[in-house]
């Protein structure tokens, strides 16, 4: 798991591997840590997550509960059609995050159609 910022502010967290246990508190730490900076956007890249599972699911409610407090805005990256979508679609979570196709690479975000 790891934190950078675009030029323009904006702070990516990526996360590879398993979001589990230990994995799901860290991410929640890290999130809080970034929005001390108070970063213009937050975008979690999630595209590298093999596993997921409630714990993680619920950091990632943690993140948007905290993001939401600070006014800043987060989007999730790397769902569709991956463990993260799945695990998210079945606790019926879907709906409360702000999913996009955020390009890390490119430093831009777009609404997922």
């Amino acid at each position: 798991m790891s934190a950078h910022r675009q030029d323009c502010g904006l702070a990516i967290v990526r996360v590879e591997g398993e979001l589990l246990g230990d994995a799901a508190a860290e991410l929640t730490l890290l999130i809080a840590d970034e929005l001390h900076l108070r970063p213009p956007c937050v975008a979690i890249d999630l595209s590298a997550v093999a596993v997921i599972d409630a714990p993680g699911a619920n950091a990632l409610v943690m993140a948007g509960a905290l993001a939401g407090r600070a006014g800043t805005p987060l989007h999730l990256h790397g769902v569709a059609g991956g463990p993260v979508e799945a695990v998210l679609s079945n606790l019926d979570l879907l709906d409360h995050f702000d999913i996009d196709t955020f390009d890390a690479d490119r430093g831009h975000t777009a609404p997922s159609t």
